[in-house]
């Protein structure tokens, strides 16, 4: 989690603090990013439920025999127009079961995963919920194979954890987040690093003179 220097930044200008933040940015990002890739060759693939029993520590995963419950799923919207950017959905082992820790988080940004969202969402009465539910048992809890990149590091911060935890109570305490579909990228995320070193080293030159 990067946490804002406290102070002003007359003494380099706005323009030396803007430079700092984004080479900062690029060394963390180009340098999680070449790591992820390289640690990360393939895939680790196993089921969701051997996942729950090893927690492997592999961050590219391909979970297989998965139960996405979407009506137990945490939204993100925009604050303007409230409008859904982002699911997370809970991988279950079985549909409607509430009694185990929820271990894996699916983020998605799906249009038509969020479109069915909206709809469950804008429906009050509890009645039309179930009926929309029973009409859609293979759209509401999917049963598929989930492959995609954890979030750690630069992607995930303590307070987006600490919302989701809010939001639902049944999260396990080393619960992860995947970006389905999301893939190591050696190649960018070394130009970005690359471009993070040399910024570093040109404002280093330049403090230096």
């Amino acid at each position: 989690m990067i946490t804002p220097m406290k102070g002003n930044c007359s003494g380099a200008g706005r323009l030396g603090c803007l430079l700092l933040i984004v080479t900062a940015g690029l060394l963390w990002g180009g340098g999680q990013g070449v790591y992820t890739a390289l640690s990360n060759r393939q895939p680790r693939v196993l089921t969701y439920d051997e996942y729950v029993k090893t927690k492997p520590h592999a961050t590219w995963l391909e979970l297989q025999e998965c139960v996405l419950s979407l009506p137990q799923a945490s939204i993100r919207a925009t604050r303007t127009t409230n409008k859904m950017k982002e699911a997370f959905i809970p991988i279950v082992s079985a549909p409607g079961q509430k009694e185990e820790r929820t271990s894996v988080l699916v983020a998605t940004t799906d249009p038509a995963t969020l479109a069915l969202l909206e709809q469950f969402n804008q429906t009050s009465d509890e009645a039309e919920k179930r009926k929309l539910m029973i009409s859609n048992l293979d759209r509401f809890f999917p049963k598929r194979t989930v492959k995609g990149l954890v979030r750690f590091g630069i992607d995930m911060n303590d307070r987006d954890r600490r919302k989701l935890a809010d939001l639902d109570q049944n999260l396990a305490s080393d619960f992860v987040i995947i970006d389905e579909g999301k893939e190591p990228g050696l190649v960018p995320s070394a130009l970005m690093l690359l471009v993070g070193v040399v910024l570093a080293a040109w404002s280093l030159r330049r403090s230096t003179r």
